[in-house]
């Protein structure tokens, strides 16, 4: 029997996303499981999956199209098999006036032999580039958006990026939250000369490579049951103290800046945390990211210091009320029982929403993280 491949849901506040990318043709064989089409919402790209095994009966999408979170893709079935029952939900037709309208358009492209997906249509009268101009490496010569964005490259040497796409949504969400939230930004310096020796000991112990995040999240879990309004949401009027601990994780990719999420942090040990740490790294970079992944944190990491920066004034990931940003451990000199020496040095640096919490809860908050850091052993992490 024929299934339908449909775009699942995604979310309560994700109700539509854009194809990107039509993978397969109508006709091709597929297996259960094999990538139909590439989408993106506002928060990640994924990818449309077949239901099952079969041929590709009726492709119900292009390039560019917005579909609503339940509608079809595409089916999938037997060769020959009747799939009129199945047709009744497809995206509705283009109107008479639409077609004419599309055909224009078409005539047109094809007077200037200019190929491209809508999409980079779209994209290219946004930063008003003519596509006469690009060559495209796509099948057939088609224009891509990586060729878009390549050309955007201008004479002068700018590049012109539009904010669109998940890109957009990060620069309207910081903008939100900068607009809404009473940010405030709390400082705190760590010697972090234990950690990087325990750290070389945990992995010679555990026979895996490790960063310092694991052993910062670690001691951030228990700074938060010191000071529970950390982990904490605004929902309209209302301050929400979850009592789980859902960490996200803020990963730097080449197209934007993703936050998964670390779900029940605080039921794991170092060695779980370093390897979930890694997994959704590892999904981040290839965008393989599921909404699931990206959603319910309660309070977020951001790694700065791997860039190199010592000090920031990071913005509050919200609806949470905290962001912790760590910088780059350098070395220093430092005071330690009344003798100068050298120490490796860390800032953390803690944003948070003064609506949910004042001065004293975030002092203490980031105190007790410097202590448990300074203080790590293997016996108590």
């Amino acid at each position: 029997m024929a299934k339908k491949a449909i775009l699942s849901s995604l979310g309560v506040d994700i109700t539509e996303a854009t194809i990107n990318s039509v993978v397969l043709k109508e006709g091709d064989q597929v297996k259960r499981g094999d990538i139909i089409a590439l989408v993106e919402t506002e928060k990640v790209s994924f990818e449309v999956v077949s239901p099952a095994d079969g041929f590709i009966l009726k492709i119900l999408c292009k390039e560019g199209d917005v579909l609503k979170v339940g509608e079809t893709v595409a089916i999938v079935g037997k060769q020959g098999e009747d799939i009129s029952s199945l047709l009744g939900e497809k995206i509705s037709e283009p109107t008479k006036e639409e077609e004419k309208k599309e055909e224009k358009t078409e005539e047109r492209d094809l007077s200037h032999q200019i190929k491209a997906y809508p999409i980079v249509r779209k994209l290219a009268k946004d930063m008003n580039i003519n596509l006469s101009q690009i060559k495209g490496t796509g099948p057939g010569g088609l224009i891509t958006k990586e060729d878009l964005e390549g050309y955007s490259k201008l004479q002068e040497g700018s590049e012109v990026i539009p904010l669109t796409g998940i890109r957009g949504t990060i620069a309207k969400r910081m903008v939100d939250s900068l607009h809404s939230a009473a940010h405030v930004t709390t400082v705190i310096e760590v010697d972090m000369t234990s950690v990087k020796k325990l750290r070389t000991e945990f992995q010679e112990k555990q026979g895996l490579k490790l960063s310092y995040l694991p052993f910062i999240i670690n001691a951030a879990i228990k700074a938060i049951k010191d000071v529970p309004i950390i982990n904490a949401i605004i929902e309209g009027n209302t301050i929400v103290k979850k009592k789980e601990v859902h960490f996200g994780i803020a990963v730097g990719t080449e197209e934007a800046l993703f936050v998964p999420v670390i779900h029940h942090a605080d039921k794991m040990d170092l060695k779980e945390i370093a390897q979930n740490i890694e997994k959704m790294a590892d999904l981040a970079r290839k965008k393989k990211l599921s909404t699931e992944d990206m959603q319910g944190g309660t309070i977020t990491l951001s790694n700065g210091g791997s860039f190199g920066p010592i000090l920031n004034t990071p913005i509050i990931n919200q609806p949470q009320v905290a962001l912790i940003w760590t910088g780059r451990i350098t070395k220093k000199p430092v005071v330690v029982n009344n003798q100068i020496a050298v120490r490796d040095m860390m800032y953390i640096c803690l944003s948070y929403d003064h609506r949910a919490m004042d001065g004293r809860n975030a002092g203490t908050f980031v105190a007790k993280m410097k202590e448990y850091l300074e203080n790590s052993k293997l016996d108590n992490i």
